[in-house]
C-alpha cells in the first residue's frame, strides 16, 4: 500500500468512527442493564431475592446479556482494527524515514 497522507488520514478517521459507534452501542447496552433487571424484577412477586432470581433467569434478561456481549465484541474488534492501522502508520513512517536516511548514505 502506498503512503498517501490524505488517504491514510481518511482511512484512520473511518476506522476511528466505526470504533466510536460500536463503543457507543456497547455502552448504551451496558448502562441499560440495571434498568432492564429492575423492570423484569418488578413484574415478579415475592421477596426481593426471589424477584432478583426471577429477573436474572428470565429470557429477556439473558437476551439482553447476549446483545451486550455481542456489542462488546464488536466494539473491541473495531478498536483492534483502529489500533492495528495506527501501528501500520507508525511502521510505514519508520520505513519511509529509513529509506530517506539510506538514500543519503549512498
Amino acid at each position: 500500500m502506498n503512503f498517501n497522507p490524505d488517504k491514510v488520514a481518511a482511512e484512520l478517521s473511518k476506522r476511528g468512527q466505526a470504533w466510536a459507534e460500536a463503543d457507543s452501542q456497547y455502552r448504551a447496552f451496558d448502562e441499560s442493564t440495571k434498568s432492564i433487571l429492575s423492570k423484569i424484577a418488578g413484574e415478579a412477586e415475592g421477596s426481593e431475592a426471589a424477584k432478583d432470581r426471577y429477573a436474572r433467569g428470565s429470557d429477556e434478561y439473558q437476551d439482553h446479556l447476549q446483545r451486550l456481549a455481542d456489542s462488546r465484541l464488536k466494539a473491541l474488534a473495531a478498536k483492534v482494527n483502529y489500533d492495528v492501522y495506527r501501528v501500520w502508520i507508525d511502521m510505514k513512517r519508520s520505513e519511509i524515514s529509513y529509506t530517506k536516511a539510506e538514500m543519503q548514505i549512498r
